[in-house]
């Protein structure tokens, strides 16, 4: 869910950016994206690479009993 959200902020990013290149005024648009995105992409690879560990002990127990 994390990771999904992230990688659509950064798809829409990317589109944004292809429509500013094509047409100028699209880069406000492009710039409030990255200004909400950015802190947004930050704060969920916070929660990514520090989180979860309960979960993934209960995978590994669960793979070695196996």
């Amino acid at each position: 869910e994390r990771l999904t959200r992230l990688l659509a902020d950064v798809a829409i990013a990317e589109l944004l950016l292809d429509q500013a290149r094509k047409h100028s005024d699209r880069r406000v648009w492009l710039e409030r994206h990255l200004d909400r995105a950015l802190p947004r992409g930050r704060f969920l690879h916070d929660e990514i690479t520090t989180t979860g560990d309960r979960v993934l002990g209960a995978l590994r127990r669960l793979g070695e009993a196996a």
